[in-house]
Protein backbone atom coordinates (compact mmCIF):
# COMPACT_ATOMS: atom_id res chain seq x y z
CA UNK A 1 0.00 0.00 0.00
CA UNK A 2 1.26 3.46 -0.92
CA UNK A 3 0.88 5.89 2.00
CA UNK A 4 0.77 9.68 1.55
CA UNK A 5 1.06 11.94 4.57
CA UNK A 6 0.58 15.18 2.65
CA UNK A 7 -0.91 16.28 -0.66
CA UNK A 8 2.57 17.20 -1.90
CA UNK A 9 3.61 13.55 -1.89
CA UNK A 10 0.89 12.47 -4.34
CA UNK A 11 1.48 11.72 -7.99
CA UNK A 12 -2.08 12.24 -9.33
CA UNK A 13 -3.94 9.14 -10.49
CA UNK A 14 -5.79 9.14 -13.79
CA UNK A 15 -8.70 7.19 -12.31
CA UNK A 16 -9.60 5.48 -9.04
CA UNK A 17 -12.31 4.23 -6.72
CA UNK A 18 -12.24 6.19 -3.47
CA UNK A 19 -13.65 6.25 0.03
CA UNK A 20 -13.32 8.81 2.85
CA UNK A 21 -13.66 8.48 6.60
CA UNK A 22 -12.05 8.58 10.03
CA UNK A 23 -12.41 4.77 10.18
CA UNK A 24 -11.80 4.63 13.93
CA UNK A 25 -11.62 0.96 14.86
CA UNK A 26 -11.88 -0.22 11.24
CA UNK A 27 -14.93 -2.17 12.43
CA UNK A 28 -17.31 -4.39 10.45
CA UNK A 29 -19.10 -1.37 8.97
CA UNK A 30 -15.83 0.08 7.67
CA UNK A 31 -14.75 -3.35 6.44
CA UNK A 32 -17.95 -3.57 4.38
CA UNK A 33 -17.08 -0.26 2.69
CA UNK A 34 -13.55 -1.45 1.95
CA UNK A 35 -14.87 -4.68 0.43
CA UNK A 36 -17.05 -2.67 -1.97
CA UNK A 37 -14.08 -0.46 -2.86
CA UNK A 38 -11.90 -3.49 -3.53
CA UNK A 39 -14.60 -5.22 -5.58
CA UNK A 40 -15.04 -2.17 -7.81
CA UNK A 41 -11.26 -1.80 -8.11
CA UNK A 42 -10.81 -5.36 -9.28
CA UNK A 43 -13.78 -5.31 -11.65
CA UNK A 44 -12.87 -2.00 -13.31
CA UNK A 45 -9.10 -2.25 -12.97
CA UNK A 46 -8.62 1.08 -11.25
CA UNK A 47 -6.58 1.76 -8.08
CA UNK A 48 -8.37 1.77 -4.73
CA UNK A 49 -7.95 4.82 -2.49
CA UNK A 50 -8.88 5.63 1.11
CA UNK A 51 -8.62 9.08 2.69
CA UNK A 52 -8.45 9.45 6.46
CA UNK A 53 -7.32 12.06 8.99
CA UNK A 54 -4.74 12.39 11.76
CA UNK A 55 -5.48 13.44 14.43
CA UNK A 56 -9.17 12.61 14.68
CA UNK A 57 -11.08 15.73 13.46
CA UNK A 58 -13.04 15.91 16.72
CA UNK A 59 -9.80 16.53 18.60
CA UNK A 60 -9.45 19.79 16.65
CA UNK A 61 -13.07 20.89 16.25
CA UNK A 62 -14.41 20.01 19.72
CA UNK A 63 -16.07 22.86 21.54
CA UNK A 64 -14.93 24.24 24.89
CA UNK A 65 -15.76 21.82 27.67
CA UNK A 66 -16.31 18.90 25.28
CA UNK A 67 -14.31 15.82 26.24
CA UNK A 68 -11.60 14.59 23.91
CA UNK A 69 -12.76 11.49 22.07
CA UNK A 70 -10.92 8.32 23.10
CA UNK A 71 -9.93 6.32 20.04
CA UNK A 72 -10.26 2.61 19.26
CA UNK A 73 -7.21 2.57 16.99
CA UNK A 74 -4.10 4.67 16.69
CA UNK A 75 -2.84 5.51 13.22
CA UNK A 76 -0.27 2.64 13.06
CA UNK A 77 -2.95 0.01 13.71
CA UNK A 78 -5.38 1.76 11.38
CA UNK A 79 -2.82 1.63 8.56
CA UNK A 80 -2.28 -2.10 9.10
CA UNK A 81 -6.01 -2.86 9.03
CA UNK A 82 -6.73 -0.70 5.98
CA UNK A 83 -3.89 -2.37 4.11
CA UNK A 84 -5.22 -5.78 5.16
CA UNK A 85 -8.56 -4.74 3.64
CA UNK A 86 -6.86 -4.52 0.24
CA UNK A 87 -6.65 -0.73 -0.20
CA UNK A 88 -3.78 0.29 -2.51
CA UNK A 89 -3.42 4.02 -1.77
CA UNK A 90 -3.96 5.69 1.61
CA UNK A 91 -3.90 9.46 2.14
CA UNK A 92 -3.52 10.50 5.78
CA UNK A 93 -4.43 14.18 5.93
CA UNK A 94 -2.79 16.16 8.75
CA UNK A 95 -5.94 17.62 10.26
CA UNK A 96 -5.43 21.03 11.86
CA UNK A 97 -7.45 24.16 12.47
CA UNK A 98 -6.69 25.61 9.04
CA UNK A 99 -7.75 22.41 7.29
CA UNK A 100 -10.94 22.25 9.36
CA UNK A 101 -12.06 25.51 7.70
CA UNK A 102 -11.95 23.98 4.21
CA UNK A 103 -15.42 23.70 2.70
CA UNK A 104 -16.80 20.45 1.36
CA UNK A 105 -16.69 21.87 -2.16
CA UNK A 106 -13.00 22.81 -1.77
CA UNK A 107 -12.16 19.40 -0.34
CA UNK A 108 -13.91 17.59 -3.18
CA UNK A 109 -12.30 19.73 -5.89
CA UNK A 110 -8.79 20.29 -4.50
CA UNK A 111 -8.14 17.00 -2.72
CA UNK A 112 -10.32 14.27 -4.19
CA UNK A 113 -10.76 15.24 -7.84
CA UNK A 114 -7.41 16.93 -8.47
CA UNK A 115 -5.35 14.09 -6.99
CA UNK A 116 -7.36 10.92 -7.60
CA UNK A 117 -9.91 11.56 -10.38
CA UNK A 118 -12.34 8.94 -9.04
CA UNK A 119 -14.81 7.24 -11.35
CA UNK A 120 -16.55 5.90 -8.25
CA UNK A 121 -16.85 7.30 -4.73
CA UNK A 122 -18.08 4.96 -2.01
CA UNK A 123 -19.03 6.34 1.42
CA UNK A 124 -20.90 5.23 4.51
CA UNK A 125 -24.49 6.40 4.98
CA UNK A 126 -23.56 8.70 7.89
CA UNK A 127 -20.29 10.17 6.61
CA UNK A 128 -19.76 13.95 6.68
CA UNK A 129 -16.78 16.08 5.71
CA UNK A 130 -15.82 19.70 5.20
CA UNK A 131 -16.42 22.79 7.32
CA UNK A 132 -19.59 22.47 9.42
CA UNK A 133 -19.88 18.86 8.14
CA UNK A 134 -21.68 20.12 5.05
CA UNK A 135 -20.30 17.35 2.86
CA UNK A 136 -22.48 14.22 2.85
CA UNK A 137 -23.92 11.73 0.39
CA UNK A 138 -26.52 14.25 -0.82
CA UNK A 139 -23.78 16.81 -1.53
CA UNK A 140 -21.65 14.21 -3.36
CA UNK A 141 -24.66 13.15 -5.45
CA UNK A 142 -25.23 16.74 -6.58
CA UNK A 143 -21.59 17.09 -7.68
CA UNK A 144 -21.35 13.71 -9.42
CA UNK A 145 -22.28 14.88 -12.94
CA UNK A 146 -19.89 17.85 -12.89
CA UNK A 147 -16.91 15.74 -11.80
CA UNK A 148 -17.91 12.60 -13.72
CA UNK A 149 -18.03 10.03 -10.95
CA UNK A 150 -20.71 7.70 -9.67
CA UNK A 151 -21.66 7.58 -6.00
CA UNK A 152 -22.38 4.49 -3.93
CA UNK A 153 -23.65 4.83 -0.36
CA UNK A 154 -23.16 1.85 1.96
CA UNK A 155 -26.02 1.47 4.39
CA UNK A 156 -25.73 0.62 8.09
CA UNK A 157 -24.20 -2.73 9.02
CA UNK A 158 -26.10 -4.44 11.83
CA UNK A 159 -25.68 -7.25 14.31
CA UNK A 160 -29.21 -8.17 15.23
CA UNK A 161 -31.04 -4.85 15.63
CA UNK A 162 -27.90 -2.88 16.55
CA UNK A 163 -26.20 -0.63 14.00
CA UNK A 164 -22.43 -1.05 14.35
CA UNK A 165 -20.57 2.19 14.99
CA UNK A 166 -17.36 3.34 16.65
CA UNK A 167 -19.35 5.11 19.39
CA UNK A 168 -21.31 1.95 20.23
CA UNK A 169 -18.10 -0.07 20.44
CA UNK A 170 -16.56 2.51 22.78
CA UNK A 171 -19.61 2.24 25.04
CA UNK A 172 -19.40 -1.56 25.08
CA UNK A 173 -15.72 -1.45 26.08
CA UNK A 174 -16.59 0.89 28.95
CA UNK A 175 -19.43 -1.41 30.04
CA UNK A 176 -17.22 -4.55 30.33
CA UNK A 177 -18.94 -6.05 27.25
CA UNK A 178 -15.67 -6.96 25.60
CA UNK A 179 -16.90 -10.01 23.66
CA UNK A 180 -19.71 -8.08 21.97
CA UNK A 181 -17.31 -5.21 21.20
CA UNK A 182 -14.98 -7.74 19.56
CA UNK A 183 -17.89 -9.10 17.51
CA UNK A 184 -18.62 -5.60 16.20
CA UNK A 185 -14.96 -4.93 15.46
CA UNK A 186 -14.43 -8.27 13.72
CA UNK A 187 -11.26 -8.85 15.76
CA UNK A 188 -10.16 -8.59 19.44
CA UNK A 189 -9.78 -5.04 20.71
CA UNK A 190 -6.15 -4.41 21.61
CA UNK A 191 -3.75 -1.79 22.86
CA UNK A 192 0.03 -1.65 22.62
CA UNK A 193 2.33 -0.20 25.24
CA UNK A 194 5.82 -0.14 26.64
CA UNK A 195 6.56 -2.36 29.64
CA UNK A 196 7.65 -0.21 32.56
CA UNK A 197 8.80 -0.95 36.09
CA UNK A 198 6.13 -1.12 38.75
CA UNK A 199 6.18 -1.85 42.49
CA UNK A 200 6.82 -5.62 41.94
CA UNK A 201 3.88 -6.56 44.16
CA UNK A 202 2.75 -9.20 41.68
CA UNK A 203 6.17 -10.83 41.82
CA UNK A 204 5.98 -10.86 45.62
CA UNK A 205 2.63 -12.68 45.39
CA UNK A 206 4.06 -15.22 42.94
CA UNK A 207 2.34 -13.73 39.89
CA UNK A 208 4.77 -11.28 38.25
CA UNK A 209 3.11 -8.67 36.08
CA UNK A 210 4.20 -6.44 33.22
CA UNK A 211 3.10 -2.84 33.71
CA UNK A 212 1.97 -1.56 30.30
CA UNK A 213 2.14 2.14 29.45
CA UNK A 214 0.08 2.78 26.26
CA UNK A 215 2.03 4.24 23.35
CA UNK A 216 -0.76 6.74 22.59
CA UNK A 217 -2.42 8.70 25.35
CA UNK A 218 -5.66 9.29 23.42
CA UNK A 219 -6.51 5.58 23.02
CA UNK A 220 -9.51 4.18 24.85
CA UNK A 221 -8.74 1.88 27.79
CA UNK A 222 -11.43 -0.67 28.67
CA UNK A 223 -13.31 -0.34 31.95
CA UNK A 224 -11.49 -1.20 35.16
CA UNK A 225 -11.47 -4.90 35.93
CA UNK A 226 -9.80 -8.22 35.19
CA UNK A 227 -9.70 -9.70 31.69
CA UNK A 228 -8.48 -12.75 29.81
CA UNK A 229 -6.05 -11.49 27.20
CA UNK A 230 -3.75 -12.64 24.43
CA UNK A 231 -0.42 -10.83 24.37
CA UNK A 232 2.15 -10.50 21.61
CA UNK A 233 5.78 -9.42 21.87
CA UNK A 234 8.59 -9.82 19.34
CA UNK A 235 6.61 -12.32 17.23
CA UNK A 236 5.88 -14.48 20.30
CA UNK A 237 2.37 -14.94 21.62
CA UNK A 238 1.19 -15.61 25.15
CA UNK A 239 -2.07 -16.03 27.04
CA UNK A 240 -2.50 -13.95 30.15
CA UNK A 241 -4.72 -12.05 32.52
CA UNK A 242 -4.86 -8.27 32.70
CA UNK A 243 -5.90 -6.04 35.58
CA UNK A 244 -6.91 -2.45 34.87
CA UNK A 245 -7.44 -0.22 37.86
CA UNK A 246 -6.09 1.25 41.07
CA UNK A 247 -5.01 -1.79 43.14
CA UNK A 248 -7.40 -1.08 46.05
CA UNK A 249 -6.11 -3.99 48.16
CA UNK A 250 -2.83 -2.11 48.55
CA UNK A 251 -4.36 1.34 48.83
CA UNK A 252 -2.65 2.49 45.61
CA UNK A 253 -5.47 4.76 44.50
CA UNK A 254 -3.41 7.60 43.02
CA UNK A 255 -3.22 6.44 39.41
CA UNK A 256 -4.56 3.78 37.09
CA UNK A 257 -2.36 0.90 35.96
CA UNK A 258 -2.57 -1.77 33.27
CA UNK A 259 -0.89 -4.92 34.57
CA UNK A 260 -0.53 -8.15 32.59
CA UNK A 261 0.45 -11.54 34.00
CA UNK A 262 1.59 -13.88 31.23
CA UNK A 263 0.66 -17.56 31.57
CA UNK A 264 4.01 -18.91 30.47
CA UNK A 265 7.19 -20.32 31.90
CA UNK A 266 10.15 -18.18 32.81
CA UNK A 267 10.25 -15.06 30.69
CA UNK A 268 13.22 -12.88 29.73
CA UNK A 269 13.62 -9.32 31.01
CA UNK A 270 10.62 -7.47 29.58
CA UNK A 271 11.35 -3.90 30.62
CA UNK A 272 11.39 -1.39 27.79
CA UNK A 273 9.83 -3.79 25.29
CA UNK A 274 6.50 -3.29 23.53
CA UNK A 275 3.59 -5.58 24.36
CA UNK A 276 0.34 -5.80 22.42
CA UNK A 277 -2.57 -6.80 24.65
CA UNK A 278 -5.71 -8.17 22.96
CA UNK A 279 -8.76 -8.37 25.24
CA UNK A 280 -10.76 -11.59 24.98
CA UNK A 281 -13.10 -11.92 27.97
CA UNK A 282 -14.13 -9.93 31.00
CA UNK A 283 -13.70 -11.90 34.24
CA UNK A 284 -14.69 -9.60 37.08
CA UNK A 285 -14.58 -6.07 38.39
CA UNK A 286 -11.62 -4.88 40.45
CA UNK A 287 -12.37 -5.25 44.15
CA UNK A 288 -10.58 -4.72 47.45
CA UNK A 289 -9.56 -7.89 49.30
CA UNK A 290 -9.01 -8.23 53.05
CA UNK A 291 -5.40 -9.28 52.76
CA UNK A 292 -3.03 -10.70 50.19
CA UNK A 293 -4.00 -14.34 50.85
CA UNK A 294 -7.52 -13.76 49.52
CA UNK A 295 -6.13 -11.78 46.59
CA UNK A 296 -3.71 -14.60 45.73
CA UNK A 297 -6.52 -17.16 45.74
CA UNK A 298 -8.61 -14.94 43.48
CA UNK A 299 -5.72 -14.47 41.04
CA UNK A 300 -5.35 -18.25 40.80
CA UNK A 301 -9.09 -18.55 40.20
CA UNK A 302 -8.85 -15.90 37.45
CA UNK A 303 -6.02 -17.83 35.80
CA UNK A 304 -8.00 -21.08 35.90
CA UNK A 305 -10.99 -19.30 34.36
CA UNK A 306 -8.82 -18.11 31.47
CA UNK A 307 -7.17 -21.48 30.99
CA UNK A 308 -10.57 -23.17 30.85
CA UNK A 309 -11.79 -20.53 28.40
CA UNK A 310 -8.84 -21.29 26.11
CA UNK A 311 -9.56 -25.02 26.27
CA UNK A 312 -13.20 -24.39 25.43
CA UNK A 313 -12.41 -22.46 22.24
Amino acid sequence: MVIYRSLKEITPLKASVLTIGTFDGVHLGHQTIFREVQAYSQKNRVPSVAITFEPHPQHITKSAGQKKKRLLTGIPDKIVRIEKAGIEHLLIIPFDEDFSKQTAREFLRDVIIENFHPTQIIVGYDHHFGCKREGNSEFLEKQARQYQYELSVVGPVKKGDQIISSSIIRKLLLDHRIELANDYLGYPFSLTGTITRGLSRGRTLGYPTANVSPLQEDLLIPADGVYCVAAAMEDKRYQGICNIGYRPTFGDTGYKTIEVHLLAGKLPDLYGKELEVAFQRFIREEIKFDGTDLLTRQIQSDIEFCENSIKGQ
